[in-house]
C-alpha cells in the first residue's frame, strides 16, 4: 500500500503588533538556545557528561523566577523556552550519534 504525503503552505500576514510579538518570541528562543548551548559546553568540559533538556529546563525555571537577566521569559509563552531547549537537546543527540558512528 502506498502512502501519500501532502504538504500545505500557508502565508502569514501578521499586522505590526503580531509581527513584533513573533519577533520577540524568536529572540527569546535564540537567547535560551544560546544560554543552553553555553551551559552544555561548560558542563561537558568540566565533567565529560552532557546535560539533558529536563535539567536545563528546571534550571531555567528557577532563573526566570530569581534572576533579572531572565525576566524577558516572563513575557513569552512557556513553550518558547521549552522547545528551544528541546531542539538543542535533539542537536546534541544527533551530533553524538554521528560521532559514535564515525
Amino acid at each position: 500500500m502506498k502512502t501519500i504525503i501532502r504538504a500545505y503552505k500557508t502565508e502569514l500576514r501578521p499586522n505590526r503588533e503580531q509581527a513584533e510579538t513573533i519577533a520577540g518570541w524568536c529572540e527569546a528562543a535564540m537567547r535560551v538556545y544560546n544560554w543552553g548551548l553555553r551551559g552544555r559546553e561548560a558542563h561537558y568540559l568540566a565533567t565529560g557528561e552532557t546535560l539533558t533538556h529536563y535539567t536545563q529546563d528546571k534550571t531555567l525555571t528557577r532563573l526566570k523566577r530569581d534572576e533579572p537577566e531572565f525576566e524577558f521569559l516572563r513575557e513569552v509563552p512557556r513553550r518558547v523556552a521549552y522547545f528551544a531547549l528541546r531542539d538543542l537537546d535533539s542537536v546534541y543527540k544527533h551530533f553524538f550519534r554521528r560521532v559514535k558512528q564515525g
